[in-house]
């Protein structure tokens, strides 16, 4: 009989990485915390004075409270942008992160 060590770690290692994934998907509000941070980033990085980023911070609350949701899918969500019945996935949560597929998309919903 061949050795099994190599498969039962290997099995014990996908399943702690697949734990951990569960674990630290991100919830809808925690996915738009961080896009209401990147999106107040990106104002700020625009050349936007002090006055202006509370005012925009203000307005991207708003945008990303009423226009993002995402879609759970316990090892990972799926973040969603809805915009004039329009809906594009624009990234996905995982590990505690919000990753982004396209800045274009990203800064398109930044400017509506």
């Amino acid at each position: 009989m061949k050795n099994k060590k190599p498969l039962m770690v290997i099995l014990i290692i996908a399943g702690l990485v697949l734990f951990t994934a569960i674990l630290t998907n991100p919830s809808e509000a925690k996915q738009k915390e961080i896009l209401k941070s990147k999106l107040t980033q990106l104002s700020i990085d625009g050349g936007l004075n002090e006055n202006l980023i509370a005012l925009a911070s203000s307005f991207i609350a708003n945008l990303v409270d009423n226009t993002i949701s995402s879609d759970n899918y316990v090892l990972f969500s799926v973040v969603k942008s809805s915009w004039e019945n329009q809906t594009n996935v624009i990234g996905i949560g995982v590990f505690g992160n919000v990753i982004l597929f396209s800045g274009d998309q990203f800064k398109s919903l930044s400017n509506n």
